[in-house]
Order: structure tokens, then sequence, then C-alpha cells
């Protein structure tokens, strides 16, 4: 699986993790390094950051019905 169905996955097991930000960073950063590693991309933690910060406006946004910018 790649990192996108992991995450929809979990949000679908869970479906109001949504509303808890800061438990959606820290479940999207799990899933960010699990991915990176299973494909032995160089993770830093500027990068690691930054997609995670990435891919948590994009959810939260899409859940909130706002566009994504």
């Amino acid at each position: 699986m790649g990192l996108k169905a992991d995450v929809d996955s979990e949000i679908q097991q869970k479906a109001k993790v949504l509303e808890n930000e800061g438990f959606v960073e820290k479940m999207m950063q799990r899933l960010v390094i699990k991915q990176f590693k299973a494909q032995q991309l160089k993770l830093t933690p500027a990068v690691t950051r930054r997609v995670n910060n990435l891919l948590v406006k994009e959810y939260l946004n899409e859940y909130q019905g706002r566009a994504a910018y």
C-alpha cells in the first residue's frame, strides 16, 4: 500500500479522527515515516515535517469543505 492508501484507510476506520488536528498530525507523521522507510527514501526531520504538514493541510481542508491550494 502507498501513503495515500494508508492514510485513507486510517481515516475510514476512525471517522471522527479529522476533528482532532493534533491526532491527525501524529497519525500522518507515523505513516509518512513508515512509507519513506518502506521505499528506502532518505528521510530528514525537515522533510518529514514538510510532507506531514502538506498532508494534514490537504486532508483537513477536504474534511472542512475548503478548496486545496
